[in-house]
């Protein structure tokens, strides 16, 4: 929201000024930092950092990486092409997975923080939405649209559109397992909600990694070995964002509770227990 402000009052500003100040042209060439996500051990910085091509017409970012004893010698990590964000850390901090849409759609790449090729971990046929690292950092859960073949095919004849109130956007929760050697290719992503046919947006691993929480008409969670799922809360919602507690008993996530009015009330915390069980409001009120 910040950004978005900036960037609408960027010419009302830009046309105040006198001759030889900064203009629009200038402004949209500036290179941002976000997505910085500090080390296990705390000692590096990861973030990345946008560029403007104005060749293509977009803005494309790369990662780069700050050791926090030497802040003003930043290594770049990652140059191009196309856009290369949304760093997270491996639990070891011995890699650094990110997204980048160098293949064409967003998959999910590996790179080691002390450099060399960025190795690719997804072949997704839709792309890749968003991605955790399971904490005992040998597999990454990831969420991707779901899109069948007659889907595209109609698409490829008559262009992208989509039927109101008739087709419904649905995306699943998959799995990659992390090789054990560097060289080795990664195997097929897993498929975790098989047999669901709905929108998956956030999710958060448990902290013994044998279970996931994950929104979607409610807050579920999904047992990873035995591939089943449980509902701990759905009705009178919405709920978004998951989050487990350190012990692994409760999942706090927000909700509106039912509120119709949900896309401008105010939400409120809630946790529900992990094992099923009434949902607690926290903070309504």
């Amino acid at each position: 929201m910040t950004r978005l402000f900036l960037v609408l009052s960027l010419p009302v500003i830009l046309a105040a000024q006198p001759q030889g100040h900064p203009g629009i042209d200038d402004a949209l060439t500036f290179s941002v930092p976000s997505s910085p996500r500090i080390s296990p051990e705390g000692t590096r910085v990861v973030y990345q950092l946008s560029r403007t091509n104005w060749e293509d017409n977009a803005f494309e970012s790369d990662l780069w990486l700050c050791d926090v004893a030497a802040p003003g010698h930043p290594r770049l990590m990652t140059a191009g092409p196309g856009w290369n964000g949304e760093p997270r850390w491996a639990p070891d901090g011995r890699q650094i997975a990110f997204v980048s849409d160098r293949s064409g759609r967003r998959e999910i790449f590996v790179i080691s923080p002390s450099g060399g090729e960025a190795r690719k971990l997804t072949s997704a046929e839709n792309g890749v939405n968003s991605f955790r690292w399971a904490p005992d950092g040998k597999a990454i859960a990831f969420t991707s649209d779901d899109d069948g073949d007659s889907h595209k095919k109609r698409n490829e004849r008559y262009g992208d559109f989509e039927i109101v109130n008739s087709e419904a956007p649905s995306a699943s929760l998959w799995l990659v397992r992390i090789p054990d050697r560097p060289e080795a290719a990664p195997g097929a992503p897993e498929l975790l909600t098989k047999g669901r046919k709905e929108l998956i947006g956030a999710f958060a691993w448990s902290p013994d990694g044998s279970k996931i929480a994950f929104e979607s008409d409610g807050i579920h969670i999904l047992d990873v070995a035995a591939a089943t799922t449980t509902t701990i809360a759905s009705g009178s919602g919405p709920y978004r964002n998951p989050v487990w507690s350190p012990d692994g008993r409760y999942v706090a996530f927000e909700t509106a509770g039912g509120d119709p009015g949900f896309y401008y009330s105010n939400w409120f915390i809630a946790r529900a227990p992990a094992q099923g069980g009434p949902t607690e409001p926290l903070t309504k009120g």
